[in-house]
């Protein structure tokens, strides 16, 4: 079985214009309709900042932790990792990191996005079905908001 899942979508706007908005690790609470809230923890971090810790609150009551791996402007990435939430078990695996990438499209000056998640060798068949479900419903939500 693999521990790798792949999405990728094509949104109808400028590369750097969608780049601006994925670099902030903020941007759940911004783009997707599932999110309530996103906290950068410290506070005193900016939303850029390697380091950095997000909680993210969901509409339906379910909070995960992230912690920021990686940001680059010159590749268009952002990569982060999924951290225990307290006393809470958040994951049936031990780890998780999504990269999220950004290409331009020549073409027609949109913009390429794929979402990766690569989890440790512990993960069940469900976690990888539902990160795939999940990888491709972000996508349209990020596609909905470039469209407005």
């Amino acid at each position: 079985m693999s521990t790798h899942v792949f999405a990728s979508a094509v949104v109808n706007a400028d590369v750097e214009k969608v780049w601006s908005e994925i670099r902030q690790f903020t941007f759940p609470a911004k783009l997707f309709s599932t999110v309530e809230t996103v906290v950068i923890e410290p506070e005193n971090l900016a939303a850029t900042a390697v380091g950095a810790e997000r909680v993210v609150t969901f509409k339906g009551g379910e909070v995960r932790r992230h912690r920021l791996l990686e940001v680059s402007d010159l590749k268009r990435t952002i990569s982060w990792e999924l951290l225990p939430n307290g006393d809470e078990v958040v994951s049936a695996v031990s780890a998780k990191i999504t990269t999220v990438s950004l290409k331009r499209v020549t073409e027609n000056n949109t913009t390429f996005i794929s979402w990766e998640t690569d989890f440790s060798a512990d993960v069940a068949g469900q976690n990888i079905k539902d990160e795939t479900q999940d990888s491709a419903l972000n996508l349209k939500e990020i596609q909905q908001f470039f469209s407005k």
